[in-house]
């Protein structure tokens, strides 16, 4: 089969950022030349991840593309630039839905379909994409491992009676907050000192008399 290659730049998107640093109208509001440019620890905030993989920042270099503002040496490279982050955009809303509306569900069995098939081809897409000089890198593991449990607890909770999904309630900050304490004690612990830490934390945060079960294996 005919092998088609896709290239996406973060360069596009700076493009965007500076751009609207100079005009009042903005094609890309929530978008600024930090989100871009970022330090190691900066690039890990979910809040900036979402500015730039924005449906508004996908239509911003669109709307550039047409109107022949940026370079048409570089049109393909934008158009896939935009695609992938509409792609991304999908996904995260898919893996994050608050709603019934927007869960998996087997309330609208079509759409539930589609989103399998989408989520499908997303693993694929960063089983198979190559990042910077061909290496594979730790968020690629992290999005197939994460799309894949997503889609099969979504599948199994489905055929056994439940109507839908929401998949924010397995990213709520309940277990950031449990790992923060856990890791206000040691901040690097063993497999021994985070299970110690739990019992401490899981009894501590329970009212008295009331039964407790913890696992010691």
């Amino acid at each position: 089969p005919k092998i088609h290659y896709f290239h996406f730049s973060v360069e596009h998107v700076k493009h965007v950022a500076e751009l609207d640093e100079t005009t009042d109208l903005k094609l890309a509001p929530n978008l600024q030349l930090r989100d871009v440019e970022t330090g190691h620890f900066q690039k890990m905030k979910v809040s900036r991840a979402m500015h730039v993989f924005g449906n508004s920042v996908a239509s911003a270099i669109t709307f550039m593309v047409e109107n022949n503002m940026i370079d048409k040496s570089v049109h393909k490279s934008a158009v896939d630039t935009a695609w992938f982050i509409n792609t991304m955009n999908r996904w995260f809303y898919l893996l994050s839905s608050r709603t019934p509306a927007m869960a998996l569900s087997k309330l609208h069995p079509e759409k539930f379909d589609e989103a399998k098939e989408f989520l499908i081809q997303f693993i694929d897409l960063f089983t198979n994409i190559s990042i910077r000089m061909d290496q594979w890198k730790p968020v690629q593991t992290g999005i197939i491992l994460a799309t894949t449990g997503i889609l099969q607890l979504a599948e199994e909770l489905i055929e056994d009676g439940s109507d839908f999904l929401m998949t924010a309630r397995l990213t709520q900050g309940c277990q950031e907050n449990l790992f923060s304490i856990i890791c206000l004690k040691t901040a690097i612990s063993s497999a021994i000192e985070f299970r110690n830490s739990l019992k401490i934390v899981t009894v501590a945060q329970n009212p008295p008399n009331q039964e407790l079960i913890i696992p010691i294996g």
